[in-house]
């Protein structure tokens, strides 16, 4: 099992998402994150993951939901956590990350990496 955080960052009604650059989920979009290490919190991971993919500094608020997922490659146990910002920072992508996008729940052609859709889906109408 791999622990797993990402965060729900919003700006308005919208909420970021990034593509993947690499890996075996290249291409597909999904909630920034990353993995918890063997010394961290889920808060400070997320705040960690965040600076290193984003170049942002975030606030966690709160734990969302976790979710379990089985990819073909590994079993993920990911925490969803609200996580606010000073959107006067800039995002600066890094090697993880293609491009990022402000989307909203009405986001319908959105090709989410499985376990991102699945968190897709719960928000629908939560937030």
């Amino acid at each position: 099992m791999i622990y797993v955080v990402a965060a729900l960052i919003k700006k308005n009604e919208d909420f970021l998402i990034a593509q993947r650059a690499r890996g075996e989920l290249k291409g597909f979009w999904e909630f920034p994150g990353g993995k918890i290490e063997a010394d961290e919190t889920q808060e400070e991971a997320i705040i960690r993951e965040i600076e290193e993919e984003l170049g942002i500094i975030v606030t966690p608020q709160r734990v969302i939901k976790t979710f379990n997922y089985k990819y073909s490659f590994a079993k993920i146990k990911l925490t969803l956590i609200k996580c606010s910002f000073d959107n006067t920072q800039k995002i600066n992508l890094v090697d993880s990350h293609a491009d990022y996008e402000w989307v909203n729940t009405s986001a319908t052609n959105t090709n989410f990496a499985p376990l991102d859709q699945k968190m897709f889906e719960y928000l629908k109408g939560k937030i």
